[in-house]
């Protein structure tokens, strides 16, 4: 907890992601770390899906205009309902030039091994990411987005490449 708080006083960020935030007083204690290294975050938001144990949590230093965090997220595997199990932190942040930025953060299934298949539940979980991302962008085709998180895969892997594609408007 000390190595995390120390990183994120030196980057001093204005919007932060955290992944795996654990339950119970996790996030009070690191606030506290925090605030004794003089950084100070007004607005928290855990996203509270499906895996309680790996929670999104997004800390910034003011707050979004919307916050519309996706906790039921679901997909077909299978002939299975899966959830997407930490679901995506998603909050629209606002500054007073009119730049308007749409925050989403993910963390998708690990590499463990799982009778669904790991990497096809990630490629399922990026896809839903990707559904996410299209649907900002039909309302708003210009729409400054940062996908952020720990997505638990290499750059040229399918899940990624899952989330990348674009599709033209």
């Amino acid at each position: 907890r000390q190595a995390t708080a120390n990183v994120i006083a030196q980057i001093d960020a204005d919007i932060v992601l955290l992944s795996e935030l654990g339950h119970g007083d996790s996030l009070d204690e690191l606030l506290k770390d925090l605030a004794e290294r003089q950084v100070h975050y007004t607005f928290k938001s855990i996203v509270e899906g499906p895996d309680s144990l790996r929670r999104l949590c997004i800390l910034a230093k003011f707050p979004p205009v919307k916050v519309d965090h996706r906790t039921r997220v679901k997909f077909k595997l299978k002939s299975e309902e899966v959830f997407v199990s930490r679901g995506f932190a998603y909050c629209i942040f606002e500054w007073q030039n009119s730049y308007k930025l749409h925050f989403i953060g993910a963390h998708l299934k690990s590499k463990i091994p799982t009778p669904l298949g790991q990497t096809d539940m990630r490629r399922y979980e990026a896809r839903q990411l990707h559904y996410l991302v299209d649907e900002i962008l039909k309302k708003e085709p210009e729409a400054n987005i940062i996908v952020a998180g720990d997505m638990n895969d290499t750059f040229d892997s399918s899940p990624i490449k899952e989330i990348q594609y674009r599709r033209a408007y």
